[in-house]
């Protein structure tokens, strides 16, 4: 098993409550993206 390093999303001058709003905006996005596109089953 290969352990991946971790990966640092901010610095130490991040607004942290401006990250979390930008992560929770994308998310719902993805989410808008995901419920758009067609099921795997549909493409077969």
């Amino acid at each position: 098993m290969t352990v991946q390093p971790e990966v640092v999303v901010a610095g130490p001058d991040t607004n942290v409550g401006r990250l979390h709003l930008e992560a929770r905006r994308f998310s719902g996005r993805i989410g808008d993206l995901v419920d758009g596109a067609p099921d795997h089953q549909e493409r077969t």
